[in-house]
């Protein structure tokens, strides 16, 4: 069925019919699909490769002596680096550093870094139990944590006498709760674009492993691998004669290299040799470019994964046979398109997107340079607008062809296109789920550092660390609260991965004037341009008109 467009699926606030569950398209690519974009694949193998080759030259033509020569006793010995040299220098005297005690450090540290990581990963587990089971309660608790933490603030600073210190925070409170009441409305959306999400998730349990095993795979092969090859070809290189000293080489001991200011500097530098500079740049490239692909492969998943999930046929939607099997090879599916006849698609994706880090990179150094220059301020805030777009147009293209198969172009126009039709509800969907998870997020990471703090400075066992109780609760504080927010921010980001997918689903659907999953477009109907969807009375779906704030709202659809 050839998909129509909006404007002929919808006028006035009443809609042509839209095709029943028994009878919609599947637009799912599901048969063989063609290897698209194989040049961009060459591309990133030869960078790829070109990074790891390089590497190993830097390994087998390392100075033997590095560890020594960037050592303290070699950087503070003038006698390492005379004036002027340009050759290797090797020591005659090995110094022996003294020995960190790991195991003092854990005897004391063990127990308490445990909790702090465990008690992340449960409220991470926590947060995806609701997110499945009761999206409200766990976006009410959001918005209660970002009320109470001010309060609770305030009221600690009004008990230790700092009345005036507490308005801030009482402030805060009051702000985040008026906000909270305006935004109701949009604030129940998110509820329930969250709970499709949810169910959805539910529906393909094995993305949450496919998630995990990429970030494993990303450091074992991506990481690792370059960062050793960084540090190889970093130790090719000699030392030499500090250009910040002032002494003229008449230093004898390392407290007589000093500088213009006449402080003491350190009398040698390590300088690597010509090829390390370029190379290293490359290596950053490789580094940039490998984290996008893994991020592309992974949403291309979660989109393959959703876009089974939605338009799988009627009879294996009824069907209750091997529901876990079928939720398996449906993420299993969608990361062979991945890695095979798409990984082309996604290395020109990642490309995209990793061009983008480069000129963020650049336009924030070029702001930082022009100070205060009004006009470059408003050019800096413009780029950065065009920068968000091309960005989210390039996510939305990778889900695109994550469903159809198409190469980057091809469903960049077509995701384009899409977006064009749907566009206030794709700003809907863009803006307010993120916003809220990733305050959800950052609260409850604070509130559990917080909790932390409380457990750490207040309990009977923080003397048996050494040193000061404030400082090792800090400490912990700060090791709890960054898990915390690492676990969550992981959990928030697959989700709003599939918040995204299953909103170019349902516009796929709209424009095809079908209704493949009605409970989907129940809840997406919320949106700004959409009516609800309502069955006539000769049993036809169709869209009604919007439903504006203030109006009474539409009885549910009938199943």
């Amino acid at each position: 069925m050839k998909p129509r467009r909006q404007e002929e699926v919808q006028d006035a606030g009443a809609s042509a019919p839209l095709l029943p569950r028994e009878s919609s398209t599947d637009v799912f690519a599901r048969g063989p699909r063609t290897t698209r974009d194989l040049g961009w694949l060459l591309a990133y193998v030869l960078v790829m490769g070109t990074a790891l080759a390089g590497g190993c030259y830097g390994f087998y033509a390392r100075n033997p002596n590095f560890a020594d020569l960037i050592s303290t006793d070699s950087v503070t010995n003038p006698a390492s680096c005379p004036m002027a040299t340009h050759s290797r220098k090797l020591l005659q005297d090995d110094p022996e550093p003294e020995p960190w005690r790991v195991d003092a450090f854990l005897s004391h540290y063990v127990g308490w870094t445990a909790l702090a990581l465990g008690g992340s990963l449960a409220i991470g587990l926590g947060f995806l139990a609701l997110v499945r089971h009761s999206a409200r309660t766990l976006v009410g608790t959001a918005i209660g944590l970002q009320i109470a933490l001010p309060l609770a603030a305030a009221l600690a600073l009004v008990l230790q006498g700092a009345a005036v210190a507490a308005i801030g925070p009482l402030f805060l409170a009051g702000l985040a709760a008026l906000v909270f009441f305006l935004w109701r409305e949009q604030i129940e959306l998110v509820t329930r674009l969250v709970g499709i999400a949810g169910h959805a998730l539910l529906e393909s349990p094995g993305l949450i492993a496919m998630a995990l095993g990429l970030q494993l795979g990303w450091v074992l092969l991506v990481a690792l691998p370059l960062l050793i090859s960084g540090l190889a070809a970093y130790m090719n290189g000699h030392l030499v004669y500090n250009d910040a000293r002032t002494d003229g080489g008449a230093a004898t001991t390392g407290g007589e290299c000093v500088g213009e200011q006449g402080d003491v500097v350190a009398c040698c530098a390590w300088q690597p040799d010509a090829w390390v500079a370029p190379y290293l740049s490359l290596v950053g490239l490789a580094f940039v470019w490998s984290t996008m692909l893994v991020f592309s492969i992974k949403v291309f998943t979660v989109a393959g994964t959703v876009g089974q999930w939605y338009f799988a046929p009627v009879a294996a939607s009824h069907s209750g046979a091997a529901p876990a099997r079928t939720s398996s090879s449906r993420v299993l599916t969608s990361l062979r398109h991945a890695l095979g006849p798409s990984l082309g698609t996604l290395c020109f994706g990642s490309a995209v997107l990793t061009l983008l880090q480069y000129l963020r990179a650049s336009l924030e150094k070029a702001r930082r340079e022009a100070g205060n220059n009004i006009l470059f301020a408003i050019l800096a805030a413009v780029l950065r607008g065009i920068y968000a777009l091309i960005e989210f147009l390039t996510k939305f293209a990778i889900y695109y062809a994550a469903i159809t198969g198409d190469g980057l172009m091809a469903a960049g126009r077509g995701a384009t296109d899409l977006l064009q039709r749907n566009f206030m509800d794709a700003f809907g969907v863009w803006w307010l789920p993120p916003m809220i998870l990733q305050n959800c997020a950052f609260v409850a990471a604070l509130a559990w550092g917080y909790a932390t703090w409380c457990i750490g400075y207040y309990g009977a066992h923080w003397g048996q660390l050494g040193g000061s109780g404030l400082g090792s609760a800090a400490l912990l504080t700060a090791l709890s609260f960054v898990a915390g927010w690492a676990i969550l921010s992981f959990f928030c980001s697959l989700l709003l991965n599939v918040v995204d997918a299953v909103f170019l689903c349902f516009a796929l659907d709209r424009d095809a004037a079908a209704c493949t999953r009605l409970e989907v477009h129940a809840v997406y109907t919320c949106l700004p341009t959409v009516g609800p969807v309502v069955e006539n009375p000769a049993g036809d779906y169709a869209y009604g008109a919007p439903v504006h704030p203030g109006a009474p709202a539409p009885p549910p659809a009938r199943t």
